[in-house]
């Protein structure tokens, strides 16, 4: 996620105060889902000022976002997080829309909607090419 974004979600809600530290490692597409559900859980934890609740960290798994937190987690926010959790699944990590296609590539699992995956796969096939090029010169 780019770091914009990431201060976002910093300037927003407590509960991301120590961000430099949080480990954020999806793509932008789920910002949204971070961002709506995030905005449940601080306004439920403004009305209880004796729970405290920090982000520890979000990452990608099996195709679909992961949200950890260290603190007090009752029924209500672990129904917060499996919501994001379950939504990510239909959403594309890198432009954010609805998109229903898990794509495994290489032993990876990725949500992405066909036009991102094209992207995607463009990218890879230009570092393969440039650390293949870097490799045959230095073999000359």
């Amino acid at each position: 996620m780019k770091q914009e974004l990431k201060q976002q979600l910093k300037d927003k809600y407590k509960i991301f105060s120590d961000i430099n530290e949080v480990n954020i490692s999806v793509g932008d597409g789920w910002y949204d889902v971070i961002d709506g559900g995030s905005q449940l859980i601080q306004e439920y934890l403004d009305k209880r000022p004796n729970m405290v609740v920090k982000v520890g960290q979000i990452k990608e798994k099996f195709g679909e976002m992961r949200f950890y937190v260290d603190g007090h987690v009752d029924e209500y926010i672990n129904e917060i997080i499996n919501t994001m959790e379950d939504a990510s699944s239909s959403v594309c990590e890198k432009c954010g829309n609805i998109c229903k296609e898990k794509i495994r590539t290489a032993g990876w699992v990725k949500t992405m909607c066909a036009p991102c995956y094209k992207e995607h796969t463009q990218e890879k096939v230009k570092w393969f090419q440039e650390i293949a090029k870097k490799k045959i010169d230095v073999i000359k």
